[in-house]
């Protein structure tokens, strides 16, 4: 390797390590956004941020193992580096609508989420009513008053 491609590779070096930077930088905006929103629909931002955290976290840990083996594989790493940060930063541009259309599914699924327990839990008490009453009387037992 001669000096001219020394320089070019150090300078290439230097500009994905900028890059990175930056995009390390986004990348702790864009978890403070994602708690800030997740905050509204939760009406606590000590949960939002660390439901953000965790999905955050392990996001890290499932993409570097993923996508560490596609960039060991491939050719032309930087291209992918490219393209992920594209993907990244397209997403962050649609993120506010997508996660508009979303609430309802998220409002759904969180109530069917408490709904299941709540209904097994009602449950629960009207079996311990039944339960409760011996076995060959046919009286009904009241819910008790508190």
């Amino acid at each position: 390797m001669n000096s001219s491609q020394a320089n070019r590779f150090t300078g290439t070096r230097a500009t994905l390590y900028v890059c990175f930077l930056l995009s390390g930088c986004a990348g702790l905006v864009y978890e403070v956004l994602w708690a800030k929103y997740l905050a509204l629909y939760l009406g606590s931002t000590g949960l939002a941020h660390i439901i953000v955290l965790s999905t955050f976290m392990g996001g890290l840990a499932i993409g570097s193992q993923v996508w560490g083996r596609a960039a060991d594989r491939t050719r032309t790493p930087l291209k992918l580096y490219v393209y992920l940060e594209f993907t990244i930063g397209a997403y962050a541009l649609v993120f506010e609508p997508v996660f508009g259309l979303t609430r309802s599914l998220f409002l759904a699924i969180v109530n069917a989420t408490q709904m299941t327990p709540g209904g097994l839990l009602g449950a629960v008490f009207a079996g311990a009513r039944s339960g409760s009453r011996d076995s060959g009387s046919r009286e009904r037992l009241s819910w008790p008053s508190y």
